[in-house]
């Protein structure tokens, strides 16, 4: 939630999604109000020290999609691995 409220935040500055997360902590050439680093560097990765994927535009809608794919490092899996959304 932490890393969705900040891609929120990215857009009321800007007027647009980030294109990438690590454009939450490092300002990108294209961003004419960044008001940032509107997240520190260790708090885009998820608990098994993996950067969140940003999917652009997101699932059923959404404007994007803040996915950790769980420790396996990949899309779908069970138990530890399963993935985590920020659309779910």
């Amino acid at each position: 939630r932490k890393v969705a409220t900040a891609v929120d935040q990215f857009y009321l500055d800007n007027g647009t999604v980030p294109t990438k997360i690590e454009e939450l902590v490092n300002r990108p050439a294209n961003a004419s109000n960044w008001n940032g680093p509107y997240l520190r560097e260790s708090q885009i990765l998820d608990p098994w020290k993996n950067t969140y994927a940003l999917k652009v535009p997101g699932e059923g809608g959404e404007p994007y999609e803040v996915i950790s794919y769980g420790s396996d490092k990949a899309p779908g899996g069970k138990d530890a691995a399963t993935d985590v959304s920020s659309a779910d």
